[in-house]
């Protein structure tokens, strides 16, 4: 499994950015294999503490369906940062 450039050390010191990496980025064999370590209690721990930034709009939209998150929003590095943008080719 490829946890992008995050220190190994780093993840094993916090399982809930171990486990959003996963989420993320992980492939489905990978959430398998961590599904037979990390309760569901786990996985909806880790989404509601997720940093910002990690989750695609789609990632995270699969994950709130299946821990049947109540459309929770994604999280936002700065406010208004998951907006569509609009007029953008006013500018180009």
């Amino acid at each position: 499994m490829s946890i992008g450039y995050t220190d190994p050390a780093r993840l094993l010191a916090n399982p809930d950015l171990f486990l959003c990496q996963v989420m993320a980025r992980g492939s489905l064999e990978d959430i398998i294999t961590v599904q037979q370590t990390f309760s569901r209690i786990d996985f909806e721990k880790a989404y509601a503490h997720a940093p910002p930034g990690l989750f695609t709009k789609r990632a995270w939209a699969y994950w709130d369906l299946m821990l049947d998150q109540t459309n929770r929003p994604l999280p936002e590095r700065f406010p208004g940062a998951n907006r569509e943008f609009q007029g953008v080719t006013k500018y180009l």
